[in-house]
C-alpha cells in the first residue's frame, strides 16, 4: 500500500505479554518524505495494571494531536512532555523548598493548589500529561482565577507571573519547549488602597500602643516607618543585625527582598529606643520579633501582623484604607517632603529603583502650581 497521501499511522501499543513494553505510531518526516516511527517505553511504570491504564491514555493523547495535525518532527516535544503535570508539579515544590523562604513557599504552594484544582475541578483531569496544557487551557485557567470573587487586577497579575515561572522551570527541566502562559496580557492595576498617614493619626498610634504596654510593637512601627524595613525583613531581624553605635541595621541578602544587602539608617529616637529594649541583650539565634513581638525562636510572618494591625485599627477605629505598609508609603513621603534626596531614601527603602522612589513625589505635590493660579492668560 502506497504511503504517499499518508501522514501518520495512529499510535498503538506493543508486547504487553513481555517485559518490554512500548507504544508507537509513524507520522511523515518533511525532510524524507517518509513514515517514520516513534516509540515510546513504558517499562518504567509499575505495576502492570497502572502500565495499561497509562498507555491507553497516552495512544488517546497522542492520536488526538496527530488527527489535530500535531507532526514531532515539526515541533520537535521535550524529553518529559508525556509526563503528568501533576507529578512536575510536585518536583517543582519540592526543589524550591530548598531556595524560598517559608512565606514565599506558602505562595508558591497556594499558586500550585490553584493550578491543581483546575485539572481536579474544572477540565476533571488530574492526570493530564504536560504535553497536553496548551495554550488555550493557560487562558482558560487564568480566566477560572480571574472569575474568583476577591482576585483583583493585581492579584491576576500575581498568578500570571508565577504561571509564567512555573511554565521556565517546565522548560528548563525538559517538560516543554514552550511557555503556554507567554501570550497572556497583564491587567492594568488599580491605585493601591492605602492612604498616607497623617501625623495626628501616628500620634493616636503611638500613644494607644504604648499606653497598652505594647513598646516592642510600637518599635516594630518605627522601623517601617522611619527604617522602611518590610514587615518580612523586620521578623527575620536578629540582634547580630543591629550595630547602634554607627547607627545602622544590616539587612543581609537572606533578609533583604531584592537577595542584596543594604545599610539602613537608625534615626537618633529610635537608637534610644532600642537601646532600652536592650536588643543587644537578647540571644543571638533568636528573632527580635517573635510571638507578641517578644523576641524569640519562631519565625512569625505578615499574618500575625495583619491580625495586630486589624486589633490596633479596630480599637482607634481608622478606617480600611490604614494598611500598616501605610507606615512605609508615609516614611517615605514625609522624607522626601522633609527634602531628603530620592537617592538616599530609595537606598534606606531597598528600592530596585529611582523610578519607583519617584513615584512617591507625586504624592507629596499636593500644592497648587503658583504660576498656573496666577496666570494672566485670557480666553
Amino acid at each position: 500500500m502506497s504511503t504517499s497521501f499518508i501522514d501518520f499511522i495512529p499510535a498503538k501499543l506493543h508486547d504487553c505479554n513481555s517485559k518490554n513494553w512500548y507504544v508507537s505510531y509513524y507520522v511523515k518526516n518533511p525532510q524524507s518524505n517518509k513514515l517514520e516511527r516513534k516509540t515510546i517505553r513504558l517499562n518504567r511504570i509499575n505495576p502492570p495494571s497502572v502500565r495499561l491504564k497509562f498507555a491507553r491514555k497516552l495512544i488517546n493523547e497522542i492520536n488526538e494531536k496527530l488527527n489535530k495535525g500535531w507532526n514531532p518532527f515539526i515541533e520537535q516535544e521535550a524529553a518529559r512532555s508525556f509526563e503528568k503535570l501533576s507529578d512536575a508539579m510536585r518536583l517543582f515544590l519540592q526543589n524550591k523548598k530548598k531556595e524560598l523562604r517559608s512565606d514565599s513557599m506558602r505562595c508558591y504552594k497556594s499558586y500550585i493548589k490553584y493550578l491543581d484544582d483546575y485539572l481536579t475541578n474544572v477540565i476533571k483531569n488530574k492526570d493530564l500529561y504536560v504535553i497536553n496544557f496548551d495554550a488555550n487551557k493557560a487562558t482558560d485557567l487564568m480566566q477560572y482565577l480571574y472569575n474568583k470573587p476577591k482576585t483583583s487586577e493585581r492579584l491576576f497579575n500575581n498568578y500570571k507571573g508565577f504561571y509564567k515561572t512555573f511554565w521556565n522551570w517546565l522548560i528548563e527541566n525538559q517538560y516543554c519547549k514552550t511557555n503556554v502562559f507567554q501570550h497572556i496580557k497583564s491587567k492594568k492595576e488599580r491605585e493601591k488602597n492605602r492612604k498616607y498617614i497623617d501625623f495626628e493619626t501616628r500620634q493616636l498610634i503611638k500613644n494607644y500602643l504604648l499606653n497598652n504596654n505594647k513598646t516592642k510593637f510600637y518599635i516594630f512601627c518605627l522601623l517601617c516607618y522611619n527604617c522602611l524595613l518590610r514587615p518580612k525583613e523586620i521578623f527575620m531581624l536578629k540582634s547580630h543585625n543591629f550595630d547602634l553605635e554607627n547607627k545602622i541595621i544590616r539587612v543581609t541578602g537572606d533578609i533583604s527582598k531584592t537577595g542584596k544587602t543594604r545599610i539602613v539608617t537608625i534615626p537618633d529616637d529610635l537608637i534610644e529606643l532600642l537601646k532600652t529594649a536592650e536588643i543587644h541583650n537578647i540571644k543571638p539565634e533568636y528573632y527580635i520579633f517573635s510571638t507578641s513581638f517578644k523576641s524569640g525562636k519562631m519565625l512569625k510572618d505578615t499574618r500575625f501582623l495583619g491580625k495586630e494591625w486589624a486589633k490596633l485599627r479596630k480599637a482607634l477605629k481608622l478606617p480600611a484604607y490604614y494598611q500598616f505598609y501605610s507606615l512605609k508609603d508615609s516614611g517615605i513621603m514625609d522624607m522626601l517632603e522633609a527634602g531628603i534626596s530620592p537617592i538616599s531614601v530609595k537606598e534606606q527603602a531597598g528600592h530596585s529603583s529611582l523610578e519607583m522612589t519617584n513615584k512617591y513625589i507625586q504624592l507629596i505635590n499636593k500644592k497648587a502650581n503658583e504660576q498656573i493660579v496666577k496666570t494672566k492668560a485670557k480666553f
